[in-house]
């Protein structure tokens, strides 16, 4: 081979790999450019907080404040638990809203009182001085009965001081209204199996003999509406209790006699 062909080979050569370096720095252009096109995540691609999330806990503990006020059972943390969600969900059927649990979206300057939410959660008006009114044997029945609530008692009688009977005599309206209520939220069949007749513990204040409590048959439907849908509080002793903002349902296992929702009204 003559010198000539060498020196042409050579070249050859060299042309090749500079055409394969420069194919490759093209590529890493290339790829440099497609990453910079690519915007860096932001802040605002990231999933927006709920309207609790960015409550602060100021706001928190006033929504708070206002549900003790009106009185439904929550501590004033600043949290928005389980608790705090429960009373607003509460508040909210009891005042014809859907029981969404969500307040509204919080304001930088603070809560948009013109929310239908907010009007009603507003401070309450002090209350009269005035006992609730108590009921005569036959408005409770007569009230029962346009509600569609049955009432059962083991020796078929009415009479306050017979044992055995199960009686309204002087019970306070606002617990009859607990087992209407329990009736119309739930859409179960409510059986009541004791007001205010004797038998019951006389110790304490809100007792059935004051007109306080009013017992209720369970049945499957009603325990898993209770169970399901009402705050879980302390056992009462050993019995387990559901929490309203102003009752307390007991799922009571008495030593005689048979198991019942033993309901008081605690407002």
């Amino acid at each position: 081979m003559t010198m000539n062909a060498t020196s042409a080979l050579a070249a050859a050569g060299r042309n090749r790999y500079v055409r394969i370096l420069l194919a490759l720095l093209a590529a890493v252009l290339v790829l440099t450019g497609l990453a910079a096109a690519v915007p860096a995540p932001t802040a605002t691609a990231a999933a927006k907080p709920s309207s609790k999330a960015r409550a602060d806990r100021e706001e928190v503990k006033e929504i708070q404040r206002r549900l003790v006020a009106h009185g439904y059972p929550v501590t004033v943390d600043g949290s928005y638990g389980a608790r705090t969600l429960y009373a607003v969900q509460d508040f909210q059927r009891d005042h014809g809203l859907a029981p969404t649990g969500l307040v509204h979206d919080f304001a930088p300057t603070g809560f948009d009182t013109n929310t239908t939410f907010f009007a009603l959660l507003a401070p309450p008006a002090k209350k009269s001085s005035g006992a609730p009114a108590k009921l005569t044997n036959s408005q409770a029945i007569s009230r029962l009965r346009a509600a569609g609530v049955d009432w059962h008692s083991s020796k078929d009688c009415t009479d306050q001081g017979k044992y055995g009977c199960t009686s309204f005599t002087k019970m306070l309206a606002p617990t009859l209204d607990l087992a209407i209520e329990l009736k119309k939220r739930s859409g179960c069949d409510v059986t009541v199996t004791g007001g205010t007749e004797v038998g019951h513990s006389t110790v304490g204040a809100r007792i059935h003999g004051t007109g306080y409590k009013i017992d209720v048959r369970p049945n499957p439907c009603l325990d898993k509406f209770i169970t399901n849908n009402l705050f879980r509080g302390e056992d009462r002793s050993s019995d387990p209790r559901w929490l309203t903002h102003d009752a307390e349902y007991v799922l009571e296992h008495p030593q005689k006699g048979a198991v019942h929702w033993d309901i008081k009204y605690t407002l």
